[in-house]
């Protein structure tokens, strides 16, 4: 029996939304501009974005009108209060202008924050276990190809030209622009590695997630971040710890395997001038990595030291204006640019813009109405990945991969902040964890 008209829109509804998420996860991250020196990772990310955000809020209203019942009102409903609320900051912002279209080395204003809400709700709406596969494998190849240029950047290959700001920089950073960003990425996107190591049927798989957990665990090792560090950690023992709750057998022992391969690797880079040193021409020659782990409770550490000093004044700022705070990316107009602690320790050239902790960087953006609905997005998510962990299949795998992910993540970002090189594939996360644990998920669709 021929399709309906009904049924045709909402199979090409779904379709769009497939391929703009898969768009998101493999191709966003790698987008880079060297013609634009002044903002060569950003911008084209977020422009990008911009591009999808209307195909994929398209393709959900058509899918939402002709079947209905796919409508989860239980993740839709926080979402869409968390882009009225951006959007009611963006009004009442110290410079709308600005936080409609977000700062010009940032780029996360409102339209940026929306096509985040965008991205989650079309990876929500990837229910079946093949749309979900397509993305697991996606999500797996992007990081990969962003972790094989940060190795490169780290021995020292790289054809993209440096602007002034990172000349002398000599960890991996990839196409995100940031050590810190690229730590958070592969520390997002690890334990979901792993999950593919544990569930993968053919050797041609088992060897390609095993090449992509390898990969990312090195970048991650390679930023020298310790925040980075820290969620890797989080990552790997919150997926062992869930493995060993649920699983036995043959992916248990898999994933023993490749937990003593990444121990392994681990002390190799530990090696004080070791064989993973950094070799580029910007190395600073013998590193040793316990010494940049245990900096992170030394108070006097010029970095633990400045980022105590902007909570405590993002802090002071926030109790101003806490229901919608100033503005999305509206730091920079009312920090105390010329205060003498921050003179002190960033000097007058460098402009506050963020407080370093995503937490508080959402509240002076969204005010607390925004962090609660954010937070209420979030609890909802982590919820069904739990409910989906509780299954020992590949969709209870995937499960455990997006809850250990979103937790790592989550954590890193308490030390940084949101960017749009890696927080769309954050949201796509966030989104396939609501549609893990669905409520009767319909196995079927297409």
């Amino acid at each position: 029996m021929p399709a309906t008209t009904p049924d045709t829109l909402a199979r090409a509804s779904l379709l769009v939304m497939l391929g703009g998420v898969l768009a998101v996860v493999a191709v966003v991250p790698l987008l880079v501009d060297p013609t634009t020196p002044a903002n060569i990772y950003y911008a084209i990310k977020a422009r990008a974005l911009w591009g999808l955000a209307p195909l994929l809020a398209l393709a959900w209203l058509g899918r939402a009108i002709t079947r209905p019942a796919s409508i989860d009102r239980a993740v839709v409903l926080p979402a869409l209060v968390f882009a009225l609320v951006a959007a009611a900051a963006t009004w009442g912002s110290v410079d709308s202008r600005w936080s409609l279209w977000g700062a010009p080395w940032r780029d996360e204003g409102l339209l940026t924050l929306l096509a985040y809400v965008a991205v989650f709700l079309a990876a929500a709406a990837l229910r079946s276990r093949a749309l979900l596969r397509w993305w697991w494998a996606a999500t797996l190849a992007g990081a990969s190809l962003v972790a094989l240029y940060g190795m490169a950047q780290y021995a020292g290959y790289e054809w993209l030209t440096r602007d002034w700001q990172r000349q002398g920089w000599w960890q991996a950073f990839s196409t995100t622009g940031n050590p810190n960003w690229l730590g958070a990425y592969m520390a997002l996107v690890t334990p979901l590695a792993l999950g593919a190591v544990a569930v993968a049927a053919r050797r041609r798989d088992l060897a390609l997630a095993t090449g992509a957990l390898l990969l990312v665990h090195l970048t991650a090792l390679f930023t020298w971040g310790r925040a980075a560090w820290l969620a890797l950690a989080l990552a790997l023992g919150v997926a062992t710890a869930l493995v060993l709750r649920q699983w036995s057998a043959l992916p248990v022992r898999r994933c023993g395997a490749a937990l003593l391969l990444l121990v392994a690797v681990t002390a190799l880079f530990a090696i004080p001038g070791g064989p993973l040193r950094p070799r580029g021409p910007r190395s600073p020659g013998p590193v040793v990595p316990l010494a940049r782990a245990q900096s992170t409770v030394e108070f006097r550490d010029t970095s633990v030291e400045l980022r105590l000093y902007l909570w405590r004044k993002t802090a002071a700022l926030l109790a101003r204006r806490l229901l919608l705070g100033y503005g999305p990316e509206a730091l920079v107009a009312v920090f105390p640019q010329r205060d003498p602690d921050k003179l002190r320790l960033l000097g007058p050239a460098i402009l506050v813009d963020k407080a370093h902790n995503e937490t508080l960087d959402m509240a002076l953006s969204l005010g607390l109405l925004g962090v609660g609905a954010f937070w209420w997005l979030v609890a909802v998510c982590l919820r069904r990945a739990w409910l989906a962990a509780r299954t020992a299949d590949a969709r209870g795998m995937l499960g455990i991969g997006c809850l250990a992910g979103i937790v790592a993540y989550l954590v890193d970002l308490q030390f940084h902040f949101s960017v749009v090189s890696v927080a769309p594939v954050f949201w796509s996360v966030l989104g396939v964890a609501a549609a893990l644990g669905a409520p009767a998920a319909p196995e079927a669709e297409t």
